[in-house]
């Protein structure tokens, strides 16, 4: 059976994908401070903080899952 590949596509807290995300930065030129105020996004568990900061660097919209560091480690 083949293994189920994971990824992360969206903000789950605030029920946001990266691809919206990506679209308001863009529209509305907004910088990750911007970005995470207005939508929420990041504001939860912080989980995807790191995918958000990619999404912003690359535009890529879709991840492979991260190991990533506690989030009393940011």
């Amino acid at each position: 059976m083949r293994k189920r590949r994971l990824v992360v596509t969206r903000c789950i807290c605030a029920n946001v994908s990266f691809a919206d995300l990506l679209r308001l930065a863009r529209e509305r030129g907004w910088n990750f401070a911007e970005l995470t105020e207005q939508t929420g996004a990041t504001l939860g568990c912080g989980m995807c903080r790191p995918y958000v900061v990619r999404m912003l660097q690359t535009g890529q919209t879709s991840f492979d899952v991260m190991d990533v560091p506690h989030c009393d480690d940011w």
